[in-house]
């Protein structure tokens, strides 16, 4: 702002030494006796009077050379801060829109993480750490089993609404979160899952031990696959975090 007003300040300054010359005595002697001097045909008059305008002249060009320069310097100012506005609405838009990319993965993540916790409570009950026969009341997962069918259900529409809002971000930013999102997909899907879920059950139900350390093996492997990839994406998630929002945010608020 300050520099703004010290450029208005020296166009004005401009203006009105320009306003000096042309109102000025110089100029009105020149406008009013020349034509009588060149009349007169006399030639040390007339050769005062040409310096009178040549030095006028002078004025006036060095005059325009600076108020040119002026507006030239105050319109590369205006370009500048153009620049500089749309830099930063460009970087809060973009802030913005990558907050909401991780608020509409935050659902799909919350469902993974619901399933992988069931799968560690039955490999918890099925697989017992010292080799015994494991043994548990009817019905005891069959809550586990629920929630996973539900969370399923609720991973693949969050999964549809994140899908449908990603394509408005970076590129950047979409193939990382898209990923992520595919990657958690591939395991939810899993054909073990649903084996666990239709027949460990009946395999409780019938105290069918081989049955039951079977499906608890493969809730065991899978909630270590789960595990991992909620490890990896976590890490992942705060790079993006710190280069999407976190770093942008900071310049943003330095250059304030």
């Amino acid at each position: 702002m300050a520099a703004r007003n010290d450029g208005y300040s020296m166009k004005l300054n401009l203006i009105s030494k320009f306003n000096n010359i042309l109102q000025g005595q110089p100029l009105r002697a020149i406008c009013l006796t020349l034509q009588n001097v060149v009349d007169r045909a006399e030639p040390e008059e007339i050769s005062r009077y040409g310096q009178l305008t040549k030095s006028l002249l002078k004025q006036i060009t060095e005059l325009q050379g600076e108020l040119d320069k002026e507006q030239e310097m105050f319109e590369n100012e205006a370009k500048q801060r153009i620049k500089e506005n749309l830099w930063i609405t460009k970087t809060r838009l973009s802030i913005e829109i990558a907050r909401m990319v991780f608020e509409k993965l935050r659902p799909v993540q919350n469902s993974f993480d619901v399933i992988r916790n069931h799968l560690g409570k039955i490999s918890s009950e099925c697989c017992s750490l010292h080799g015994e026969t494991p043994f548990f009341g009817f019905g005891l997962l069959d809550s586990s089993f629920s929630c996973i069918r539900s969370e399923i259900d609720n991973f693949e529409r969050s999964l549809d609404v994140f899908n449908s809002f990603v394509d408005y971000t970076s590129p950047t930013l979409y193939e990382s979160c898209s990923n992520f999102a595919s990657q958690m997909d591939v395991l939810v899907t899993q054909q073990d899952i649903k084996l666990i879920c239709d027949h460990l059950a009946d395999a409780i139900s019938n105290q069918h031990y081989d049955g039951i350390i079977q499906y608890g093996k493969k809730a065991k492997t899978l909630y270590s696959d789960f595990s991992a990839l909620k490890t990896f994406i976590g890490r992942e998630m705060n790079k993006l975090k710190l280069e999407h929002v976190v770093s942008p945010n900071a310049k943003l608020n330095a250059d304030s």
